[in-house]
């Protein structure tokens, strides 16, 4: 049976999560928001109308100050949906978080009227416009109606399949919404602009995809972690994509 060796995948996903345990959830929250400082005053941020961007798990630096920054500027912001029973090109979408005080997200189609609870992710679209009836009394009891729960904290966001929070389905994003900022998740980085995912594949076919859809016009695409993810090498395989970038709570690093 064949041993990783140190710069192998596994043991490097193995490192990586060694030292993200180490870290608190004020450690994600601070290098969150030193992030988005630094990407607002970056030449990219009036560059680009939208930004495309993940909504952070426990133990990942957090996004949720990048997002309020980019809604509060203005910018289309989009986040993903995973279709988990969809393996390969197209199990990625990413699809428009909207402000708070849109209308959109203030009264949207098929929603709880006290919390904003949408039907399930298995619904139709249709779905959404349908009424709840007992659903909502469903629902005070499974999330405590309460918009503070951090589901629908900005614009209409609701737990998806892999315990993930995602946006509603209401406004897909599309070929008009490029070039843009495209900020993306990994478990490492190095200074070449390689990048090490979690193993799912998710960004490597969707970043493949935008290039096919806009080629040599999908924007800027900028690794967000906390500086303990920054290696000296990742190993890579052909199909993985390298970003541009990597943005910390304490610099970004340009590479392209």
């Amino acid at each position: 049976m064949r041993r990783d060796t140190p710069t192998s995948k596994p043991s490097l996903r193995r490192e990586i999560k060694q030292r993200l345990s180490l870290l608190s959830p004020d450690d994600f929250r601070v290098q969150g928001e030193g992030a988005a400082a630094l990407l607002r005053e970056s030449p990219h941020w009036a560059r680009y109308g939208a930004i495309f961007l993940f909504l952070s798990l426990p133990g990942e630096i957090d996004t949720r100050p990048l997002v309020e920054t980019a809604l509060e500027a203005g910018k289309r912001v989009f986040a993903p949906r995973i279709d988990a029973a969809k393996k390969g090109a197209g199990d990625m979408k990413f699809y428009r978080v909207f402000p708070r005080e849109d209308p959109v997200a203030r009264d949207p189609p098929g929603a709880c009227g006290t919390c904003g609870f949408l039907p399930p992710l298995t619904a139709k679209i249709s779905d959404f416009r349908a009424p709840l009836g007992a659903r909502k009394v469903e629902h005070a009891q499974n999330y405590a109606c309460s918009l503070s729960s951090g589901l629908i904290s900005h614009g209409l966001l609701v737990p998806g399949p892999l315990g993930i929070r995602e946006p509603a389905p209401l406004e897909p994003s599309g070929p008009a919404d490029f070039p843009a900022l495209i900020v993306v998740p990994g478990l490492a980085f190095d200074r070449q602009g390689r990048r090490l995912g979690r193993g799912g594949g998710y960004y490597d076919r969707f970043l493949t995809a935008i290039e096919g859809t806009c080629p040599g016009t999908a924007g800027r695409i900028i690794g967000l972690c906390v500086p303990s993810q920054i290696v000296r090498e990742v190993p890579v395989e052909p199909w993985d994509h390298r970003v541009d970038g990597v943005c910390t709570g304490e610099q970004l690093l340009e590479f392209a």
